[in-house]
């Protein structure tokens, strides 16, 4: 914060009271990213916890919501990678906590939506693998990393209107590779036996 105060105490105090006004906004930041609300609340203080060990770095409070909500990014980016790591993704409750609600997918669904989003991801690192090696850096970087056009720039050598052009040919071929062979075979079984 470079406001020099003498000790780590007095940097948490200031933090505290510049995070206070943000912590609403970064909550609802995090529940459109994980559709949890109590994950949100979990991942909310975690990045207020890690906006206080870190307090030291920002350089102005104006620019405490921007930092804060990079950080709450990457929160939710580790939250999403410790799911599909351990498995657990969708989310499933214990059989006995599980209600059916109306219109809540059956496990034949889910069972057919799982099998449609292992080929999807099949088909979309088959594709990735035919892009060259930069576009694929630049389009993994991208979308899935979460670094600005501009950083890709610099880390590339590239120039920022070269990346943006570059990222979006290569977003052209992807769709053309993935979507054309995939049309039917992403389809549930029941509309591709009556096909």
């Amino acid at each position: 914060m470079r406001i020099d105060p003498h000790s780590d105490h007095e940097i948490w105090e200031a933090a505290a009271l510049t995070f206070a006004p943000i912590r609403p906004r970064i909550l609802r930041f995090l529940a459109r990213r994980v559709r949890d609300h109590h994950a949100a609340e979990d991942l909310t203080q975690e990045t207020l916890l890690r906006g206080m060990l870190h307090a030291r770095k920002l350089r102005h409070p104006r620019a405490a919501t921007a930092w804060l909500l990079r950080i709450a990014w990457h929160v939710a980016l580790d939250w999403h990678r410790r799911r599909m790591r351990r498995g657990d993704w969708p989310p499933t409750a214990p059989r006995d906590e599980r209600v059916a609600w109306v219109g809540e997918p059956c496990a034949l669904e889910l069972a057919e939506e799982r099998r449609r989003a292992d080929l999807w991801r099949g088909r979309l690192r088959e594709a990735l693998g035919r892009l060259g090696a930069l576009d694929r850096v630049l389009l993994i970087g991208y979308h899935f990393v979460g670094l600005g056009c501009q950083e890709l720039a610099l880390r590339s050598g590239l120039s920022r209107d070269s990346v943006k052009q570059r990222l979006c040919r290569a977003r052209r071929r992807l769709r053309a590779w993935v979507d054309a062979p995939t049309l039917d075979a992403l389809k549930p079984a029941w509309q591709r036996a009556t096909a």
